[in-house]
């Protein structure tokens, strides 16, 4: 009978040996590359996830809104990002299609909501909403961010007309309305 004590005080040990060693580990995981982070569901906002999703399969899309910011990284030092629709969209986007390094495994896309909030978009993220009216007011909101920037630059503004002069032929474009 006293073997059986020394045996299981043995194993009782050998166990919580190999706990400490090999047991849960206490920091969190860091996402795998390659693998698409989730988004966090803030009430009734699977309507906003399913659309970022989307648009963060379209590389187009993302491209154009690449050119789009790129002239707040040549107008500012550093743009804040909080105003601009665009700018939170694409950094969103280039997270959720594995563009942007991040070791969050989930998202939080509330900053979408903010920005959308400032473009008077009232939102409830208890109300169950259209992901097609999401998709005309986020498009709604691009074009007006667009039709914001000054399409000509002022005369007196040296330096960005010495930076033109530098644009190749092959860079310059032409928009139709």
């Amino acid at each position: 009978m006293k073997n059986w004590g020394v045996i299981g005080g043995i194993a009782a040990a050998l166990a919580a040996g190999i706990y400490v060693i090999w047991g849960p580990i206490t920091e969190r995981k860091k996402r795998r590359k390659g693998l698409v982070p989730g988004l966090v569901n803030l009430g009734n906002t699977c309507f906003m996830n399913s659309l970022l999703q989307g648009l963060s399969a379209c590389p187009a899309f993302i491209r154009w809104l690449e050119e789009f910011t790129s002239q707040y990284s040549r107008d500012q030092k550093e743009p804040p990002s909080h105003q601009y629709l665009s700018l939170t969209l694409l950094h969103l986007l280039k997270a959720l299609s594995c563009q942007e390094v991040t070791d969050d495994e989930v998202l939080d896309a509330s900053c979408l909501l903010d920005v959308l909030r400032m473009y008077r978009w009232q939102i409830s993220s208890f109300e169950e909403q259209d992901a097609h009216e999401l998709f005309h007011v986020i498009t709604s909101s691009l074009e007006d961010e667009r039709d914001r920037q000054p399409r000509v630059t002022h005369l007196f503004d040296v330096h960005s007309l010495e930076q033109q002069s530098e644009i190749t032929p092959k860079q310059i474009t032409c928009r139709t309305r």
